[in-house]
């Protein structure tokens, strides 16, 4: 493991085998997939990364011909080798990168086998997905990474999401009764995408039914209530509800529900209070909320639209690692599907997508993308009942 040197150079990781030297001649292969990048903790600094789960490794430098030289490696080649062309990369002394190419095999970037790609992998990269084949890989947690720990707790308490509201704040009508009169299985025969809202509206009721059976924690369970939505994150203490995921909303200024427009058109929904917080003013700087959908316009006319934001925190308090990660997309999808029960019950029309802008939505939300991520959207309108 290195650290900060006249070269530039940090390897950051944990050694990952017991390698305290590197035969001159002995033919190294890269391991697969490697990825260089701006460092996201420090934009001035480049690094490469590698490996899966807890046991991902990464190297940084401020050299981007030595990046380059290490994500374009292809093997086999010598640690002289290897050290003569990192030297010549980074223009640091030849002592230095051979310590270098030593820190690189003892962490798992170089290896003294290859490694051969299957035909199911040829097909990712055939396919672009190659960066999906990255991220798949640094959330995997499988054989040796699952037992290490890549990540540590940090030594302050993250900043964990606070359902507070101000006196700007709407109250909401409690939950109606209709849905206790609605079988289980007749609210999935229901539930359908659809992609024409036209002619259609949204009740305060209605949409107040919806974030209520979604996103409370209202269900009883041995002294203490749990969300409707079961989901993976909690807290380290169980009595303080978690917000793994909060609901935005956003409302189409023309068909939108006519007394929450004249307080705004943007809104944080409050479990806590079952209202709604105004987060901003103004009209929408946008034609359409096609705009924000990558110009899908299926929901185009839909009164009410609602933002399905992940906490990140919420994840990161309770699994410090990258496969954290996957859990998140897992809730993403157990909240949307209580949304679309609830709504198929309710006869309301629903049309759901993850193409988002996020920079966009993000700065309509006021939200920032790191802490507070828009992810998935769920378009309500209903037609009138004949």
């Amino acid at each position: 493991m290195f650290s900060e040197s006249a070269g530039g150079t940090t390897v950051i990781s944990e050694p990952a085998q017991d390698v305290t030297a590197v035969a001159e001649h002995r033919l190294l292969w890269p391991t697969q997939p490697v990825i260089g990048r701006r460092a996201l903790t420090d934009p001035t600094r480049l690094e490469v990364a590698w490996g899966e789960g807890p046991g991902r490794r990464c190297f940084r430098t401020d050299s981007p011909a030595l990046v380059t030289l290490l994500v374009g490696l292809r093997g086999p080649i010598t640690s002289a080798q290897l050290a003569q062309r990192i030297a010549e990369a980074a223009g640091s002394p030849l002592v230095q990168a051979r310590e270098t190419v030593r820190a690189l095999v003892t962490d798992g970037l170089l290896v003294t086998e290859p490694h051969l790609p299957t035909e199911s992998e040829l097909i990712w990269s055939r396919i672009g997905w190659r960066d999906a084949a990255v991220l798949h890989a640094a959330t995997r947690t499988s054989g040796e990474a699952a037992g290490m720990s890549g990540a540590t707790r940090p030594e302050e308490p993250l900043p964990l999401p606070r359902d507070l509201v101000s006196s700007r704040a709407v109250a909401l009508p409690p939950a109606s009764e209709r849905l206790k009169s609605v079988p289980a299985l007749e609210a999935l025969g229901k539930r359908r995408t659809h992609r024409n809202f036209s002619d259609t509206t949204l009740s305060v009721q209605q949409l107040a039914d919806i974030l209520h059976w979604t996103f409370r924690h209202i269900v009883s369970a041995g002294g203490r209530s749990l969300h409707t939505t079961p989901f993976s994150a909690g807290r380290p203490d169980d009595r303080v509800a978690a917000h793994p995921v909060t609901a935005f909303l956003l409302l189409d200024p023309e068909t939108g529900p006519a007394e929450l427009l004249e307080i705004d058109w943007r809104f944080r929904y409050s479990p806590a209070h079952h209202a709604l917080e105004p987060t901003g003013s103004g009209r929408p700087e946008m034609a359409s909320i096609s705009e924000l959908l990558w110009d899908q316009d299926f929901s185009v006319g839909a009164p009410a639209f609602v933002i399905f934001a992940l906490n990140w925190s919420e994840y990161m308090t309770r699994i410090p690692s990258s496969h954290a990660y996957r859990q998140t997309q897992f809730d993403l999808g157990a909240f949307m599907q209580t949304a679309l029960m609830v709504a198929a019950a309710l006869d309301v029309r629903t049309f759901l997508t993850p193409a988002l802008d996020d920079e966009r939505f993000a700065r309509i939300l006021g939200t920032e993308d790191s802490e507070q991520a828009p992810s998935y959207m769920l378009a309500l309108g209903a037609r009138p009942t004949p």
